[in-house]
């Protein structure tokens, strides 16, 4: 059996089932054009035929990543259960040639492993992990998931961790909630192949069926896009010398624009330089979509709708959560802009004032 590596676990924000915008060629919010998951697969681009390994590789592994799916569940015991059947299912089926089944509660990002067998198109997988797939069914569900008391108990245990609220497990997981948290990658994708023209842009992205069923959702379907070359270096990782002479005063507006075009959680650590084209890549698409969906839209509490709206006709948006991710897009790549060119700060100030929407 080929190896199968779990090569970079990543801890991202939480989201759930997307809907995404789209826009026309006006190229301006006012005119987006709001489509469901399923016109969003309709609109990519299939895995190419030079990828055919890596669907080969997806189609042995099926069974692997039927398991990841989170089942109903009532207590923390039902949810230690499943996750030990995680953990078994990583040691047994995945890593047999690491030294141990390390994981992450999040997102899982692994490596094809065809170095060997197809070295011109190696490939990531990515499934979303446990706690952002469980937050994404809370949200569906009308639970506020991003405010701890609503989704663990006040006290540990012995053992010295937190139990889930078993009446929060048991919304969240008996709803038949249909998940789109990896999946809603290949919508911002989208949005953003289409949107940036310069220098910063997102990494080719595919969606690969492994499931049963042929609804576009995380249950029948996970996330591809090429592996890093080694000419990318995360920006954390560029020598400082290196950081100030790529971020440019230049490259300001093209963060910008990534920002605008749904890139809202901008790092160091999710940011990579590319040292031949000189350009920026974002690999990390995933992105929060839902709070307030699930059989009574709007009834989350913190956020009241999701960001891209859905109503069941695919043409209502609520801005408002839109413009807040947008505003702290900007504050977040004010980071970067700190750590790498602290003297062009007053110039990304300057630059949110006049592009992002006004509280």
């Amino acid at each position: 059996m080929k190896k199968f590596c779990l090569v970079l676990l990543l801890s991202i924000s939480f989201g759930s089932p997307l809907l995404i915008c789209m826009e026309k060629e006006e190229e301006t919010f006012e005119s987006e054009l709001f489509l469901t998951p399923q016109q969003v697969f309709d609109q990519a681009d299939p895995l190419p035929e030079e990828y055919k390994s890596t669907g080969e590789w997806i189609a042995e592994r099926s069974d692997f990543f039927k398991s990841l799916q989170m089942p109903k569940m009532s207590n923390d015991n039902e949810m230690a259960s499943y996750y030990h059947k995680v953990l078994q299912a990583f040691y047994h089926t995945v890593l047999q040639a690491l030294p141990s089944p390390s994981l992450s509660v999040n997102n899982y990002i692994f490596d094809t492993d065809l170095a060997q067998t197809d070295p011109d198109h190696q490939t990531v997988v990515r499934y979303a992990g446990r706690a952002n797939t469980l937050a994404s069914l809370a949200s569906s569900a009308g639970i506020d998931s991003g405010l701890e008391q609503n989704m663990w108990e006040s006290v540990q245990t012995p053992f010295g961790h937190r139990q889930y609220k078993a009446d929060a497990l048991e919304k969240a997981t008996h709803g038949n909630f249909t998940v789109h948290q990896h999946t809603s990658m290949l919508a911002y994708y989208l949005m953003m192949k289409k949107r940036l023209k310069g220098k910063v842009q997102p990494v080719q992205t595919w969606a690969v069926r492994f499931g049963d069923g042929e609804e576009f959702c995380d249950r029948n379907y996970v996330i591809v896009q090429p592996k890093n070359p080694e000419t990318y270096v995360r920006v954390d990782q560029m020598p400082h010398s290196a950081r100030f002479t790529a971020l440019d005063k230049g490259l300001l507006p093209d963060l910008a624009d990534a920002v605008d075009a749904g890139a809202w959680n901008l790092t160091q650590e999710n940011l990579w330089y590319d040292v031949t084209s000189k350009n920026f890549y974002i690999t990390d698409l995933e992105k929060p979509n839902n709070e307030g969906w699930g059989p009574n839209p709007g009834t989350n509490p913190r956020w009241g709708t999701a960001v891209f709206s859905y109503k069941g006709d695919g043409t209502s948006s609520h801005p408002w959560k839109r413009e807040h991710n947008i505003r702290c897009g900007y504050d977040s790549v004010r980071g970067i802009v700190l750590e790498s060119r602290s003297d062009l700060q007053q110039e990304w100030d300057k630059l949110k004032e006049e592009r992002a929407p006004k509280e």
